[in-house]
């Protein structure tokens, strides 16, 4: 595995897509940089325990392939929360990355 200190939050917000690409359960990810931390967020649709469990190991990943920046995966599941509650929860100027 290759080691990498991601510049930007996009960096970052691209590797995870490219892990998340073809699953059906994710809809949209979200990245903002604040200081040191790279903060990314998942919008799913409901999932079950296994499949969360699974979402939440891809930041080892993320920490593995960018050891050096500090990350925060944040899963936000659109039937609990409903709309409203996760919008609220991403800041306006987080970047969307396609999946």
């Amino acid at each position: 595995m290759t080691i990498a200190h991601a510049e930007t939050a996009e960096q970052v917000g691209e590797y995870l897509a490219s892990l998340l690409r073809g699953r059906g359960d994710v809809s949209k990810l979200y990245v903002l940089r604040s200081h040191e931390l790279i903060e990314l967020w998942l919008l799913i649709a409901p999932a079950t325990i296994d499949a969360e469990v699974e979402l939440h190991s891809l930041q080892r990943r993320l920490l593995e392939r960018f050891p050096s920046n500090s990350l925060d995966l944040r899963i936000l599941d659109v039937s609990r929360l409903g709309h409203g509650g996760v919008y609220a929860a991403v800041p306006r100027d987080a970047i969307q990355i396609e999946i």
